[in-house]
């Protein structure tokens, strides 16, 4: 069951991700790499597909690699 709320303001869209990303792309410099643990073929690629996403909406001048590691990944800014 719901509880029912009144009274809440409506927060602006995206207030709530401001100061809190999920990976730390805009702090990458090239030759940086940052470690996803557990290895999957579809994580490593929703991941690279978000840097991608966040590259295009800065001009899309900054590219993302990523690299099995044993039973993990990492992600490389490469350019």
């Amino acid at each position: 069951m719901f509880k029912i709320e009144k009274d809440i303001d409506i927060p602006k869209f995206g207030e709530f991700k401001k100061g809190r990303r999920k990976y730390p792309w805009e702090n990458m410099k090239v030759g940086d790499s940052f470690l996803i643990e557990s290895y999957s073929e579809s994580r490593a690629s929703t991941v690279l597909s978000a840097g991608q996403k966040w590259s295009n909406r800065r001009g899309g001048l900054i590219k993302f690699s990523s690299r099995k590691i044993r039973d993990d990944f990492r992600i490389f800014r490469i350019k």
